[in-house]
């Protein structure tokens, strides 16, 4: 009696098969053996057709790293410029603080110079009053004098 191959289950005629069933089996054999090329040469169009794909997408993916480590260094070098810049903006800023600093003491000095200016200015003032008030007084007297020694007054004559 024929037996069967494991994986195709294709026949295996024995010695003692006659020839009609051994060509029967025989065809048989060739429609299955070609129904497994043609499933596995579907497969292997199936796998090519796969594996272009992901060929595409690698080589997408690889052009994307590409144009992404493009950008990563210009943002690292735009990142050193800006890194430059924010020192000399610092040491700027320093710069400036100790101006601020400076002119801050000068106005504090000033306010102090105004204010004893103003404190020099009343003391002034109130020392011409004084004197104004005693012109008053010596001129009463030249009056009270000039009116005793019988000589009209200044500017009357």
């Amino acid at each position: 009696m024929a037996t069967s191959t494991p994986n195709l289950q294709l026949v295996k005629p024995e010695i003692t098969d006659k020839i009609d069933v051994s060509i029967a089996n025989f065809a048989q054999n060739a429609d299955k053996i070609d129904a497994e090329v043609e499933r596995l040469q579907n497969k292997d169009e199936a796998l090519q057709t796969s594996l272009n794909d992901v060929h595409e997408h690698v080589t997408t993916l690889q052009n994307d790293v590409t144009a992404m480590d493009a950008k990563v260094t210009n943002h690292q070098k735009s990142l050193e410029k800006h890194g430059e810049s924010i020192e000399l903006n610092t040491g700027s800023i320093t710069e400036n603080k100790a101006d601020i600093t400076a002119l801050s003491e000068d106005i504090l000095s000033i306010h102090e110079s105004i204010g004893n200016n103003a404190t020099v200015g009343q003391e002034n003032q109130a020392n011409i009053t004084a004197i104004l008030n005693e012109i008053e007084v010596i001129k009463e007297r030249i009056t009270a004098l000039e009116a005793q020694q019988g000589t009209p007054p200044e500017g009357e004559a």
